[in-house]
């Protein structure tokens, strides 16, 4: 079970990376790739949820990832995301807020 959690956790922070990545081509190629507006957002959110909260590492790359994505016209995915965006709990981890 423990090498489970820890390679959910590879994967999630695998996916961060290519999320870090993906932000870098939405600058050269935003026109190629609006039709996944609507997606990518989805998906950030999803890795918002599924993010360790002790994972602070990849939490923080996603977060900055997310802020580099605000800054395009791709923000517009997430205006209805925007509740569960401002839910602290998806921010900073679901743990994290127990032990405040």
């Amino acid at each position: 079970k423990k090498l489970y959690i820890q390679r959910c956790r590879e994967l999630v922070a695998a996916q961060v990376k290519t999320l870090s990545f993906l932000t870098y081509l939405l600058r050269s190629n935003a026109e190629q790739m609006k039709r996944y507006e609507d997606r990518i957002a989805g998906n950030v959110v999803s890795l918002l949820n599924i993010c360790a909260p002790d994972a602070t590492g990849t939490r923080k790359e996603l977060l900055v990832s997310t802020r580099q994505i605000f800054l395009t016209d791709f923000r517009k995915g997430f205006y209805k995301h925007i509740d569960t965006m401002l839910d602290e709990r998806i921010i900073v981890g679901q743990h994290a807020i127990i032990g405040a």
